[in-house]
């Protein structure tokens, strides 16, 4: 199972990281967010990174120039839409920039499901379904994403995860198995990501 790690801030992590080889790391962006990057220094981060690692960029409601820019100037690998971003949107951004689209999904509002027959058919690459309280470490109910079946489009399943409860997590979602696990406020330790619990959570994504 591949995984991703987000939240990253420190040339520390980027170090935690490149010895645990995670699939995806993620930088936000996004200015509320306590684990927001400036492009300066995902610059930097990015420049210690694992090559073999892709680099996501986390964005809420962002000009679209400077999401271009980062993709551009391939700080970032994959593009991750975190806000109210439309359709539109994301035809603009692919016809400007070859790189993969996320866009996350709330899977606790109340229109989850017409959020998601919408965006399987445009042209995102893929989706992000949780808990959307913003890294509050919360799991949403797994029921509702078993209602609705398979989905046309391969989706990161976010929102409480942590080393300890990923294989319990995939088996509740059997008929409906992520193609990647996100984790952020799991491998961290009084807000800073913990070492030793990015190694566990990697281990165990590949154990299933």
């Amino acid at each position: 199972m591949k995984i991703k790690l987000c939240g990253l801030k420190r040339i520390e992590d980027i170090e935690a990281v490149n010895e645990a080889k995670p699939d995806y790391i993620g930088f936000i962006f996004a200015k509320k967010s306590r684990r927001y990057v400036s492009t300066e220094t995902a610059e930097r981060l990015k420049q210690h990174l694992n090559p073999d690692i892709e680099a996501v960029g986390v964005f809420v409601n962002e000009d679209i120039d400077k999401v271009i820019e980062q993709a551009k100037k391939q700080v970032i690998d994959v593009i991750q839409l975190h806000g109210e971003e439309d359709v539109a949107y994301v035809k603009d951004l692919k016809e400007a920039v070859d790189v993969p689209i996320i866009k996350a999904i709330s899977m606790t509002k109340q229109d989850a499901r017409q959020q998601i027959s919408m965006w399987e058919i445009s042209d995102v690459d893929y989706l992000l379904l949780d808990s959307g309280n913003g890294g509050t470490g919360e799991q949403f109910n797994y029921k509702l994403l078993q209602e609705i079946g398979n989905l046309k489009k391969p989706y990161f399943l976010a929102g409480g995860l942590n080393p300890e409860n990923l294989e319990n997590a995939v088996q509740q979602l059997q008929n409906n198995q992520p193609y990647a696990l996100d984790l952020s406020s799991g491998i961290e330790t009084n807000g800073i990501k913990d070492l030793d619990k990015i190694k566990k959570a990697v281990e165990a994504a590949r154990r299933i």
